[in-house]
């Protein structure tokens, strides 16, 4: 009997020390458990955090290629406004110009393709801030276009160079290509990247050259300097982040953003470069499988003559957009502020409202709220000077039927008026449309 009691407590104690033991065991698994936990919070947010340094380096390296040709852009818009400036101050010095139509006819010809030149350069500027949040846009894009696009927007910098005795020539060997979907910023960024790294390698000169051929599932795009190349240990070693053979004026981190950025479109990147023969760039980028749906014109429609409300705290605005609807046989009211422009509208009857969306006592958001409270279906146009960045966001505000840019030609702003109506016509409000 005790030879019994003895084996029970025996395997009582196993038993205790057995559960002791799984206890041991659930608590272990508990605490590595919550270390898990706590290393993938730590992971998420470090993750966040790469994410955003990133999208700040991206914007440094923007900014150092502003600053890179800040005054090659100076030297372009002076350009462009010396003609304005020039031949329309001459004009209201000497009247008797006008007298000869032809020659007054060939001075306002000049004077608006110089603004048409100056409003150009302001759209490149435009570029380094289009698509700057953490996510990349994608779309259907056309490589020579968007080539075109960035030699465009460094011009300046070879150009200043060119004027202190350091010639830069740049060749297009372009093909036609199929179209790729990426993130047009980005890839822009990428190509700037290049020839500007381009341009720092021949200090005394050279040749840039672009070449884009198709092969394939995939578009080939190179560019090819000849400068002053690389050696085969800075050639390995150059998509490292931070690695730079500038010294203190370079980051390290521009072909680095290079090799992400095609990484995430599912490219490549190869380079060769032989010291003293140049360095070639070799990119490799898919066709997209889709080919964007072909969009059929606006059809013509009959527009008759419209009584226009013009909101506007821009003077010089506003007495253009009138003469533009005058010269169409509209009639055009004006107003400076958004409250008065509401209270004309309250006691007026309008076809349309063209309004600014920047004004000081009532914004053009408001403005179009407010009328579209008041007349629902009342086409209202919103023409601003942060059109283009609002048609980049996809922006429309409530009561807004379309987004214009500032400035725009006379046509632009016709068809604008064109489209409007049309909807207007497909769909017409309800009750009394107030067409004069």
């Amino acid at each position: 009997m005790q030879k019994e009691i003895a084996q029970l407590r025996k395997r009582v104690a196993e038993l205790e020390k057995e559960a002791k033991s799984r206890h041991a065991t659930q608590e272990s698994l508990r605490g590595t458990e919550q270390k898990l936990l706590d290393a993938n919070t730590r992971l998420s947010n470090a993750l966040v955090q790469i994410k955003k340094s990133q999208q700040q380096m991206i914007q440094y390296e923007r900014l150092i290629a502003l600053c890179q040709m800040a005054r090659g852009i100076s030297h372009e818009m002076n350009n462009a406004l010396m003609p304005i400036l020039g031949f329309s101050d001459l004009l209201i010095h000497n009247p008797e110009l006008l007298d000869n139509r032809q020659d007054a006819q060939e001075i306002f010809a000049d004077i608006n393709a110089a603004a048409l030149r100056a409003t150009d350069i302001i759209r490149r500027l435009r570029e380094f801030y289009r698509a700057s949040d953490d996510t990349e846009r994608y779309s259907i894009l056309d490589m020579n276009k968007i080539i075109e696009n960035t030699l465009q927007l460094v011009e300046p910098r070879w150009k200043e160079l060119e004027a202190k005795g350091r010639r830069i020539q740049v060749r297009k060997e372009f093909e036609p290509l199929p179209p790729v979907n990426g993130s047009e910023s980005h890839l822009r960024d990428a190509l700037m990247h290049l020839l500007l790294n381009a341009i720092d390698a021949m200090p005394q000169g050279g040749t840039i050259t672009f070449r884009s051929r198709p092969g394939g599932d995939w578009i080939r795009i190179e560019v090819q300097d000849t400068g002053a190349g690389m050696t085969e240990e800075v050639r390995r070693r150059c998509f490292e982040p931070f690695f730079t053979t500038k010294g203190p004026s370079g980051t390290g981190m521009g072909l680095s953003l290079v090799y992400g950025t095609l990484r995430r479109h599912g490219g490549t990147v190869d380079i060769k470069s032989v010291p003293g023969q140049g360095t070639r760039v070799a990119i490799r980028l898919p066709q997209a499988q889709k080919v964007p749906e072909r969009v059929e014109p606006t059809p013509e429609v009959a527009i008759p003559s419209l009584r226009v409300l013009i909101v506007d705290d821009d003077p010089w605005s506003r007495s253009v957009t009138q003469a533009y609807l005058k010269n169409r046989g509209h009639t055009a009211e004006t107003t400076e502020t958004g409250a008065r422009g509401v209270e004309k509208f309250r006691s007026g009857a309008y076809d349309l409202v063209i309004v600014d969306r920047a004004m000081p006592d009532m914004s053009g958001d408001q403005v179009a709220g407010v009328v579209a409270e008041i007349r629902p279906g009342m086409p209202v146009i919103m023409l601003t000077g942060f059109g283009e960045v609002m048609l980049d966001d996809g922006e429309c505000p409530a009561g807004v039927s379309l987004v214009i840019g500032k400035p725009v030609a006379e046509q632009g702003l016709l068809s604008g008026i064109a489209r409007v109506w049309a909807r207007r016509i497909a769909s017409p409000p309800p009750g009394n449309t107030g067409v004069v």
